[in-house]
């Protein structure tokens, strides 16, 4: 029987447990990070505010921020558009397509059109889409949240090893450095990038970041 470990707590109704449940593979899910709040006090008034994870967006509404009317909301991603319409009833105005965030950061900087801009984000965030925004001057950064690696976790031996972030993959390799000869499923081109810095050859990249992505990938594994 094959085995699949992923980088994320999954909910009993996942796409992906289904899946495995199906197929009869093991399946081992949970986070190799932890994310804690940071707070803010002011943060400026944009005519955007731009969300590159639902942990951006979790910990930037958990503060129950006022923010204007006119205000227009960026997401990477389907899954945090949803995320960000079930959890808090707000529509995102933008949302990005596939896998290439730096991509996704031109694309939306064709939308701004020099507007300003606020990125709630991670402390150790890569500003990915920032970086795409050089010539713009009005983009604020400000941080809700940090992630650090968890220690002394017993990550199993899985055949197929799907990593979801950059961060997540450094946990991983801090407690289980000799794990080159697996299949490994990156999840956007940075946590993809991050692998090859490892020295990992066999990587697949889904299409986009959700799980119908990474169900594509698995389909021609098993």
């Amino acid at each position: 029987m094959q085995s699949v470990f992923i980088s994320r707590q999954l909910k009993d109704d996942s796409p992906l447990k289904l899946w495995v449940k199906k197929n009869k593979i093991t399946l081992y899910n949970f986070p190799l990070i932890s994310q804690s709040p940071i707070n803010f006090y002011f943060f400026p008034n944009t005519a955007w505010i731009f969300f590159s994870s639902k942990n951006a967006i979790k910990y930037f509404f958990n503060h129950s921020p006022k923010i204007h009317a006119s205000t227009q909301l960026g997401v990477l991603s389907a899954e945090s558009a949803l995320y960000l319409q079930k959890e808090f009833n707000l529509k995102a105005n933008f949302i990005g397509s596939g896998n290439d965030v730096a991509k996704i950061g031109r694309k939306f900087k064709t939308i701004l059109n020099n507007q300003s801009v606020l990125f709630p984000q991670a402390q150790n965030s890569l500003k990915t889409i920032q970086n795409q925004l050089l010539n713009n001057t009005k983009q604020y950064n400000l941080i809700v949240y940090k992630s650090q690696t968890i220690k002394w976790l017993q990550i199993p031996n899985a055949d197929i090893i799907i990593l979801t972030s950059p961060l997540n993959v450094k946990s991983y390799f801090e407690q289980k450095p000799c794990t080159f000869n697996k299949t490994y499923i990156a999840i956007g081109l940075s946590t993809k990038e991050a692998l090859e810095q490892k020295h990992i050859k066999n990587i697949l990249v889904p299409n986009n970041f959700s799980e119908a992505g990474i169900l594509e990938k698995l389909e021609t594994l098993i």
